[in-house]
């Protein structure tokens, strides 16, 4: 049977194309009580004002690639003078040259600093004692980095844990990792990476050593804590150092100075006639295309989508939740205090998955990237009010962080055969 035959003929009453349209649809009510960063369609991270919506972007194969609407939770940068490695804030063991504004940084300006080796044939690094964190806590550190004539890098743990991560920028490539210790490296244009090292403190530990280390070219793996010497000149770039609670890296916070630099979480919802005039109280087909991120120990559920009438914890709602104890994505319908259908599947954190979510009385199944699920014969459609996507108005704070592709609603409980060509 041909894919055509197999589309839904029926058009959606919401179609949210957000990686293509990179706007918001009018009806849409979004709030983000402070600034929030982004990488905008030519490659450069740029800042977005107070209640504006971040339509973010990859560098892939060479290319700017849409990722669709940014909705992130809470996160506060640790770091101050983030970007200013030239400070006495920083220190470094033995000395460092910091060549202050030596080349175009991820956003553009000529801001970034060239971190320079002399040639004392030593352990050297340049590092920060982060004391306001807290024990038995997850924390990621990430920065910018660029190659010069030196193109090896590490971070490391220096206080208590030592736990390691290093990193190859003329490839792009993770070189090794430390035990308990998970690691990232993102292109983006330009040269530029963002490395970045995920960790939980010990039962005793109050602070976190940010330790950045330049690897000569001889380093293969291990510890990066080995013996290295320069001539004053050579050396590597960076920019936009962060530290912050949660178990992976989010976007940049800047933090130029000792002031708090914390971004508030984004908000989106529909409610009122914005809501009821494409929302079919008796049965509908919801197909969500997104890219969520989360913390796979964690036991929260963060609500990727959510259609209910604000009446309570699990009342009276449809729902896809990232259940992250589990490391699945979840449709669920709960009406009443009564969960009435669920289907699942497990779902890696960061990449890219489509589900079709098809409701109706006594009538339910749901879709995950072209899997279906055995129909509920049984379950009982509660009334709805409002949408939220990335939260649940009554759990605001446990907010899904996700790059949102596409959302669509069929007013009609589509067949399951239907279901899966729309998640393939």
């Amino acid at each position: 049977m041909s894919i055509r035959n197999t589309y839904p003929t029926i058009r959606p009453s919401l179609n949210l194309d957000f990686a293509r349209s990179r706007k918001l649809d009018p009806r849409i009510t979004f709030s983000r009580t402070t600034t929030g960063t982004y990488m905008d369609s030519d490659g450069l991270i740029k800042v977005a004002s107070a209640d504006e919506a971040r339509f973010d972007h990859k560098y892939e194969d060479g290319n700017i690639v849409s990722l669709g609407l940014l909705v992130e939770e809470s996160r506060s940068n640790l770091i101050t003078y983030s970007e200013q490695f030239d400070n006495a804030a920083w220190g470094t063991s033995p000395s460092y040259t910091v060549g202050i504004d030596s080349t175009t940084a991820p956003d553009g300006t000529t801001s970034a600093e060239k971190l320079i080796r002399n040639t004392t044939n030593i352990q050297a690094q340049i590092y920060r004692n982060i004391t306001d964190t807290s024990t038995n806590t997850t924390y990621t550190l990430s920065c910018f980095c660029k190659s010069a004539e030196w193109s090896k890098i590490g971070l490391r743990e220096g206080v208590s844990t030592g736990y390691w991560a290093t990193f190859d920028l003329s490839v792009g490539e993770k070189i090794d990792n430390g035990a308990g210790t998970t690691s990232t490296i993102t292109p983006y244009p330009n040269g530029w990476y963002r490395i970045s090292m995920t960790l939980t403190t010990t039962s005793t530990q109050t602070s976190y050593g940010v330790r950045i280390i330049p690897l000569p070219d001889s380093y293969t793996s291990g510890t990066p804590y080995v013996n290295q010497s320069g001539n004053d000149v050579d050396g590597l770039y960076l920019w936009g150092a962060q530290l912050e609670q949660g178990a992976f890296p989010t976007s940049y916070i800047p933090r130029p100075d000792t002031s708090t630099a914390t971004r508030n979480p984004d908000s989106v919802s529909m409610t009122g006639d914005n809501f009821s005039d494409w929302y079919n109280p008796t049965e509908g087909t919801i197909v969500l295309d997104c890219t969520p991120v989360y913390d796979n120990s964690s036991n929260q559920y963060r609500r990727l989508v959510s259609i209910h009438n604000n009446s309570g914890a699990q009342t009276d709602v449809i729902q896809f939740i990232q259940a992250e104890a589990t490391n699945q994505v979840l449709s669920a319908v709960w009406d009443g205090a009564s969960p009435q259908s669920g289907f699942g599947k497990v779902v890696p954190s960061g990449t890219r998955h489509k589900v079709a979510f098809a409701v109706k009385e006594n009538n339910m199944n749901a879709s995950y990237d072209g899997d279906i699920g055995t129909d509920d014969t049984s379950a009982t459609l509660p009334v709805m009010t409002e949408m939220d996507i990335g939260s649940y108005t009554q759990f605001s704070s446990t907010r899904a962080t996700a790059h949102y592709n596409s959302l669509r609603y069929y007013p009609t409980r589509l067949t399951n055969t239907q279901l899966q060509t729309l998640t393939k």
